[in-house]
């Protein structure tokens, strides 16, 4: 499954070279061979990603293009020196952030309150805990904590913070996971 990315970072840069593209021709060409095996959605995202990576091509010159197949996408080592890698990367990744992000478009990752709370409701299970211990280690209601694992109630960053705490993660992880 292709999910969108989110911001042009070097990151995303790297999982849209490594990951993306291959899964992307490899699901154009399964869809064109039997378009019953895909959902049209996920097709439609893939060719976007083929789109993308055509133009992307079509955008740089003989040297960046060596770099950008040898280099990046195939990780081989190639005679060019630090120097020039380091202009024509920038080249690419800007040119690649001009193609995927037109006019910096950011697209923001969001989480809803049932997801949290299934993550929640996940950790404290995994961790062995039951709600009660949980609400006691916390000072928060068992009502409260239901309510938020439930996804009834938008989950407040002070008790995030305070579950990250119980079971030893960053609020960042915590989400995350």
């Amino acid at each position: 499954m292709i999910i969108p990315l989110s911001r042009p970072t070097t990151a995303d840069f790297r999982k849209w070279c490594h990951e993306y593209v291959g899964l992307a021709f490899d699901l154009v060409k399964t869809y064109e061979q039997n378009p019953l095996m895909l959902d049209p959605k996920e097709c439609e995202a893939a060719q976007k990603i083929c789109r993308q990576y055509k133009v992307l091509i079509a955008s740089l010159d003989k040297y960046e293009r060596k770099l950008f197949e040898h280099r990046i996408m195939k990780n081989k080592a190639i005679r060019f020196s630090v120097k020039e890698e380091r202009i024509a990367f920038g080249i690419i990744f800007e040119n690649w952030q001009e193609i995927c992000f037109p006019g910096r478009q950011y697209q923001l990752k969001t989480i809803t309150k049932e997801q949290i709370g299934a993550k929640i409701k996940a950790l404290r299970i995994s961790n062995g805990y039951t709600r009660k211990q949980v609400a006691d280690i916390t000072g928060i209601s068992e009502a409260t904590l239901k309510a938020y694992e439930n996804g009834d109630r938008m989950l407040r960053f002070d008790v995030a913070y305070l579950l990250a705490q119980v079971y030893e993660k960053s609020v960042g992880n915590f989400i995350k996971n």
